[in-house]
């Protein structure tokens, strides 16, 4: 055996290999030029020919960091699996970004981004130091973005509430992207090519920010991706249709929330989840057409009072397309969609009474763009029509029930510049005007970015935002863990206003070397007119009405990220400051954590192995002590424990009054892969597992009367247990 062993070595040492393929634009398909096509960790490159095909040879086999840049593109970066002979052909798509040059562009500086926002490269997040499995919202998760851990309910980007995110697939507009549990991001990461957390544009309803991921660019071969493990199982495949440059992709994804529990335990969460995406692209009329179909569905149902189960469900669709014809020096682009979405849930309050809930809302609309550049800038004028239905009923056993059924119509034009005002100064300002719930708004925004050296980059903005759409769920009930859903309203004479923001913010970034960066943020804001459902009821969304007030939220974040062949290390540090008023009373909400700190690092043991270390702290805690009973477990292998049972009602005169002590959490986890050669096409085959909080720490997620005595006494999260192990597979 050892002597196999020596043989496959050596002929590991001396194989070599190759990549090649062709570069093309996203959005037309057409090949690109003159792009640099760099292997990171061996310092090699080559550059596209006319066609747009690159090739580069005699390479080591295993995993390669692949970088991708070309002027007036955003960069792209993803993980290439060198075969130990042959060639492992790539098509790549870059995505026009025109906004991002500077002056003066050298194929040794990258360009800078938005520095208030978040890039995530789907190809690198199997890699991600404090992910057990690659999920796209989850990695968001850090200094001025918050993530709820082991329980996640929303993302709170800089103080904002989890309905003040927009989401967006290929620019269509999805409600309600999540799962429940670890499973978190209802977008199978395998069907994506990037997500970025930005700025809301184009008046989509979002105070702090809009998500929005691209989908895969077909490949020109059938290519398959699937995998397994305890949370999920996932299936993706991709390829072209004909040979007139159309292709499809295909993704089908079931999670399992609180696998392997036993079904037959009645505090055990029982349900099913899952998500499917189709994407279907061609050349037509001089431009490239885009369809997009996707579906996402969540049941859940935990133990209630006796016997007695409270059910959960919620479910969302989007369909639309994006056709986009590239011009001389611009784009002409457009897009429609029709957007749905439904929650429902039935909670029983005691043995004779309980609450029926059903929302829902529905969305259609038409975008027109139209994108200019220059070498001194860039202009995008645009125009958008929407109509926007909700429904809200609540049927209650011991009160009157609530009724809202809101239409709003929106209109609204937009136009955005960015200018290069110097060598060293950029300039980007954007102005929306909507005409919506009765009335005209302006939304102005602007940036200003300054490079006083190569490494550095200065930033400072102002933006002022609106929301038509505002959501009745309590955020501050632990039922957020199980019905993580929104419950839109629309703003008309339901009585819900339409929320605006003002925020300032100023940002700095530092990259003193390839692979090494240095990030740090500052932000002040305001809320006004925002939707307060916590102060008015003890269950998870409104039964009585809701409160309307206001907020403030100032905060910084630091961060670091490193990328190396062997290592990849991230780390952030985010302070802040939240806290909202009604009438003469506020309270800081669940996720307004003052100090949040993250760290990671993935360390490459060689091309097969991988181990990863992942430690996450939250301090300066507040929630809301609960009224009644309530058993919780976290979901694990150890006990096979994913208990949520009884009616946990919260104490409305107490929210946000108790304080928890500090949650520290530390996990270790192993990557092992392999490539191996079928039919003349490179395989890669990966096993994975990871251990939570590995010193046994004690984390609480709230305090709730005990059964017996009635003492406030602590619920904790997760024991050290194993949380996923699975195997993914790709060819």
């Amino acid at each position: 055996m050892l002597g196999v062993s020596t043989l496959l070595l050596l002929a590991q040492i001396t194989a070599t290999g190759s990549i090649g393929g062709t570069l093309r634009d996203v959005a037309s398909g057409e090949p690109l030029a003159g792009a640099l096509v760099s292997i990171v960790d061996l310092r090699r490159s080559t550059v596209t020919d006319p066609d747009g095909r690159y090739r580069l040879e005699h390479l080591p086999p295993g995993s390669h960091r692949v970088l991708v840049r070309r002027i007036g593109y955003a960069p792209r970066t993803l993980d290439a699996l060198v075969p130990p002979d042959g060639t492992l052909e790539i098509t790549i798509g870059l995505r026009a970004e025109p906004i991002e040059l500077s002056a003066v562009v050298r194929v040794d500086t990258e360009p800078h981004s938005n520095l208030p926002d978040r890039r995530i490269d789907i190809a690198a997040l199997s890699d991600h130091p404090l992910l057990a499995e690659p999920d796209a919202f989850q990695a968001l998760n850090g200094g001025t973005v918050t993530v709820q851990p082991e329980a996640p309910s929303g993302i709170h980007v800089r103080g904002g509430g989890a309905d003040q995110v927009a989401y967006l697939l290929d620019g269509i507009p999805v409600f309600s992207p999540y799962h429940s549990g670890e499973a978190f991001s209802a977008w199978n990461p395998d069907a994506l090519a990037r997500l970025e957390l930005s700025p809301a544009s184009e008046t989509w309803d979002a105070l702090s920010g809009v998500v929005s991921a691209t989908t895969r660019t077909p490949r020109d071969q059938q290519h398959a991706q699937a995998g397994f493990s305890t949370t999920q199982m996932r299936l993706t495949l991709d390829g072209p249709l004909g040979s007139g440059g159309a292709g499809y992709l295909w993704s089908e994804r079931g999670a399992f929330p609180g696998f392997p529990n036993p079904q037959r335990e009645p505090t055990y969460v029982r349900g099913e989840t899952g998500d499917r995406l189709v994407k279907v692209e061609a050349p037509i009329a001089a431009g490239r057409l885009r369809l997009l179909g996707y579906e996402s569905s969540s049941e859940l149902d935990a133990a209630g009072i006796g016997v007695a189960r409270n059910t959960f469900a919620w479910r969302s669709g989007s369909y639309g397309g994006e056709w986009v014809r590239p011009l001389s020096s611009g784009r002409l682009s457009l897009r429609f969609w029709l957007a749905r979405g439904m929650a429902s849930a039935l909670w029983h309050i005691s043995d004779s009474s309980s609450l029926g809930l059903s929302g829902r809302r529905s969305d259609a609309g038409l975008t027109g763009t139209l994108e200019r550049g220059s070498e001194r800038g860039h202009t995008t004028l645009g125009i958008r029509i929407q109509m926007s239905r909700t429904t809200y009923r609540l049927r209650s056993d011991s009160a009157p029930g609530i009724g809202l059924d809101t239409r709003v119509p929106l209109g609204a034009l937009f136009a955005e510049r960015s200018a290069i005002l110097s060598e060293h100064v950029q300039l980007q300002a954007s102005v929306t005007a909507t005409a919506a719930a009765g009335g005209v708004r302006l939304s102005p925004r602007t940036w200003m970015y300054w490079r006083p050296r190569a490494a550095w980059v200065l930033s400072a903005g102002y933006a002022r935002t609106h929301q038509f759409a505002q959501s009745l769920r309590n955020p501050e009930s632990v039922t957020g863990a199980v019905l993580p859903a929104e419950l839109f309203v629309g703003a008309s004479r339901s009585g819900v206003p339409v929320a605006r923001s003002n925020e300032g913010i100023i940002a700095a970034e530092y990259r003193p070397a390839a692979g090494l960066r240095f990030g740090a943020q500052g932000y002040v804001r305001d809320f006004r007119d925002v939707v307060l459902v916590a102060p008015g009821t003890a269950d998870p969304f409104a039964t009585q009405g809701f409160t309307v007030g206001a907020g403030r939220a100032h905060g910084f974040a630091l961060d670091l990220a490193a990328t190396h062949a062997r290592y990849d290390v991230l780390a952030s540090y985010g302070w802040q400051r939240v806290r909202f008023t009604y009438g003469s009373s506020s309270y800081v909400p669940d996720y307004g954590a003052t100090h949040a700190l993250d760290a990671g690092v993935m360390v490459h043991a060689s091309n097969v192995v991988s181990f990863r270390i992942g430690a996450s702290g939250r301090f300066g805690r507040r929630v809301t002590p609960l009224a009644t009973p309530f058993e919780w477990e976290s979901c694990n292998m150890t006990d096979r424990g994913c208990e949520f049972a009884g009616s946990p009602r919260l104490t409305p005169d107490s929210v946000g009054a108790t304080r928890l002590p500090g949650y520290v959490r530390l996990d270790v986890g192993v990557r092992s892969r392999w490539h191996i050669r079928i039919a003349g096409r490179t395989t890669e085959l990966a096993v994975f597992g990871t251990v939570t909080n590995i010193f046994d720490r004690m984390n609480v997620l709230t305090v709730a009367p005990d059964p017996t005595t009635g003492s406030p006494t602590p619920v904790t999260m997760r024991s050290r247990a194993p949380l996923v192990v699975g195997v993914d597979w790709a060819f």
